[in-house]
């Protein structure tokens, strides 16, 4: 493997996954150590004697989210072939957050909320519960308004109207 061909596979391994700064600061810090290297080795016993680029990329994200608290802002960008990497755009446009819950198994609403542990599962059921009884208490009151008033008026309309047209056709 080539030095730029471990570079686009380190690059695309952390794309989406860390802040566009980080990917840069990683892609440089590789660039530059393997550089360094170059008058030693070819670049295939550099790459290899580095290792798989999407293992270091695992490990430079893992420690970039442990040292981060797990709160990863996702972006995704596009870079040029020529080593000079640039922001496509500011927005998450590209990131999908499906597949990002494929690849991390311990992605919950709470943490996407910031809620950790039992306190965030507490709080969210305890809103949950007030909400729905909310809901229920609103569909009672309807309930009680339409059997005790709209029905009984509905009712004797009918019966008026039912009689009314009985006694015309008399």
């Amino acid at each position: 493997m080539t030095i730029q061909e471990f570079l686009n596979q380190l690059r695309d391994s952390l794309d989406g996954e860390l802040p566009y700064n980080e990917i840069v600061s990683n892609i440089n810090y590789y660039r530059d150590y393997m550089n360094s290297k170059k008058g030693e080795q070819s670049e295939e016993e550099i790459t290899a004697g580095i290792g798989d680029p999407r293992l270091i990329a695992r490990t430079i994200i893992d420690t970039y989210k442990m040292n981060h608290d797990n709160k990863v802002h996702y972006q995704s960008y596009s870079y040029s072939d020529g080593g000079n990497y640039q922001s496509a755009n500011s927005s998450n446009a590209n990131y999908d957050r499906e597949s990002d819950r494929k690849k991390d198994p311990n992605h919950s609403v709470f943490k996407t909320i910031g809620m950790k542990g039992w306190l965030g599962c507490l709080i969210s059921l305890f809103i949950l519960f007030i909400v729905l009884g909310a809901v229920f208490w609103i569909g009672a009151i309807a309930f009680k308004v339409f059997f005790n008033f709209v029905l009984p008026v509905i009712l004797i309309v009918a019966g008026i109207s039912y009689l009314s047209n009985r006694f015309k056709r008399r």
